[in-house]
């Protein structure tokens, strides 16, 4: 299923993923992906850190300003939250928008990629950086070698031509014969 490679491709990316799943008002149950960069898990601070709630939410600029909405996701129901009147509002029990969980549980499942919930490439952005510094040093040390290498036989520069080749690095040379030389 594309759900399912979508959460594999956000584990491999954040190193976790999120899925909510829930009943639509046909009781058919419904799985649906959360941006793992916009939602976030709440735990008590008791020694097992129980889960208390996820969060959700999203940002757009209506305006000019900026516009917070999403939901919390709790055991008992899944609230909306917005701050349009400059302050949050969270949907109440007696409000529409507001969900009643049937679960009974957390309507969130929380995938990990391992123990860390780090993303597959996080262990080699450093190796890959010292790749990058190696290569990049050498082709700056092969760009000063090329640099002390260019020697000229037999040319007559112009002064124009020597300002060119001060500035372009670069400069065509045709002999009396015909062919080029360097």
């Amino acid at each position: 299923k594309t759900e399912n490679k979508t959460l594999a491709k956000d584990c491999s990316i954040y190193g976790l993923a999120y899925e909510l799943v829930n009943y639509d008002e046909n009781k058919e149950m419904y799985y649906k992906r959360l941006d793992p960069l916009n939602t976030f898990l709440v735990v008590n601070d008791f020694v097992f850190e129980e889960r208390v709630c996820v969060i959700t939410y999203t940002k757009k600029v209506i305006n000019g300003k900026v516009v917070k909405s999403g939901y919390v996701y709790t055991p008992e129901a899944i609230y909306s939250f917005n701050n349009q009147n400059n302050g949050f509002v969270v949907s109440g029990e007696d409000d529409e928008n507001t969900i009643v969980n049937v679960l009974g549980e957390l309507p969130v499942v929380i995938y990990k990629n391992n123990d860390e919930m780090t993303g597959d490439f996080e262990f080699v952005i450093e190796p890959l950086r010292a790749y990058n510094k190696l290569f990049s040093c050498s082709f700056d040390d092969f760009e000063s070698i090329a640099n002390a290498l260019l020697v000229f036989y037999n040319a007559a520069l112009s002064p124009e031509e020597k300002e060119s080749l001060k500035k372009s690095r670069a400069l065509s040379l045709i002999s009396e014969d015909g062919t080029k030389e360097v």
